[in-house]
């Protein structure tokens, strides 16, 4: 079994960081947000053993972001990410409402 490299990309680290302080501030819940937090790095870090085990998306909005590109969801938000040789680069982590065509 292959175990990924998992890397983010600033335009993720910043779609976290947006995505729990609006939690924090729309709906004053600190708690939540780190709930959240602590859930999307799970996810994204099970992509070490599962990534390549994901179909690649045939989704326009998707393709933008390189031709091998996959996705995964946690709660309401996609987690973008494409595989080169064994490192996953997660390209963006944005709200599922946002993407067309899924």
């Amino acid at each position: 079994m292959i175990k990924f490299e998992v890397i983010l990309s600033e335009d993720a680290d910043n779609d976290i960081n947006g995505y729990t302080d609006f939690i924090i501030n729309e709906y004053n819940s600190p708690l939540t947000a780190l709930r959240n937090y602590e859930g999307l790095f799970e996810t994204i870090f099970s992509l070490e053993k599962i990534a390549d085990k994901i179909p690649i998306s045939q989704s326009k909005y998707l393709q933008q972001f390189g031709f091998n590109t996959r996705r995964v969801n946690y709660k309401k938000m996609t987690i973008i990410y494409t595989i080169h040789n064994n490192i996953v680069f997660i390209k963006r982590i944005v709200p599922q409402s946002l993407i067309k065509g899924l």
